[in-house]
């Protein structure tokens, strides 16, 4: 796990770096702010104790791994996405905790690479067969983003301690390497215009 944690991923417009306590105060930042706390799991004021607290008692010792995604060019923090109770033996994960805490990046360019990303890391070098996702069901933004990437409700909920949290019903869906590789043509080819476009306007 330490050596899969160590890993940083790196794309044309962003990088997913593995997170460390230089990260801490940009994701206290992000956490308490309202319009992002609306659907997160956190029911408190996240403080900087309690971050570290998090991350050395609970997160340096699960299977999870959180990356920090970075916009290359500005060098800028703007989100993080993660994986969630990762089970290598039996392939399956739960992707979690994205959050895009700088508004100028929802819906954009470097929103989709950074999934494009994470989805390759996960399906290919973990070599996940299950990847399933919890989202807020009022949260239908997401929901349908998640869709577009191959993400389909499941038949028989798997996680139902992920499907009702502060007082909040979630769907529980399940994506695989197939749904996805049916889908990513879609991604890469915006992408590919935005790279075009781009390298002609420098």
């Amino acid at each position: 796990m330490r050596d899969v944690r160590a890993v940083e991923i790196d794309g044309f417009y962003v990088k997913l770096k593995p997170i460390d306590e230089s990260d801490f105060s940009k994701i206290i930042e992000w956490r308490n702010n309202p319009d992002n706390n609306k659907y997160l799991n956190q029911s408190y004021k996240l403080t900087m104790p309690l971050q570290r607290k998090w991350y050395n008692d609970k997160y340096l010792k699960s299977n999870d791994i959180l990356f920090m995604i970075i916009v290359k060019k500005y060098n800028i923090k703007i989100g993080t996405i993660g994986i969630n109770d990762l089970d290598c033996e039996n392939k399956v994960g739960i992707l979690g905790r994205l959050l895009i805490g700088d508004t100028n990046y929802r819906g954009s360019k470097e929103l989709i690479e950074a999934m494009i990303l994470i989805y390759d890391f996960i399906f290919y070098h973990l070599k996940i067969e299950n990847l399933y996702g919890h989202c807020v069901i009022k949260n239908e933004k997401v929901i349908s983003f998640d869709k577009k990437f191959g993400f389909l409700p499941t038949q028989k909920v798997v996680f139902p301690e992920y499907c009702y949290l502060n007082s909040m019903e979630l769907i529980e869906m399940v994506n695989n390497q197939e749904r996805y590789e049916k889908c990513k043509p879609n991604f890469a080819k915006i992408i590919d215009f935005y790279k075009i476009r781009d390298s002609h306007a420098t």
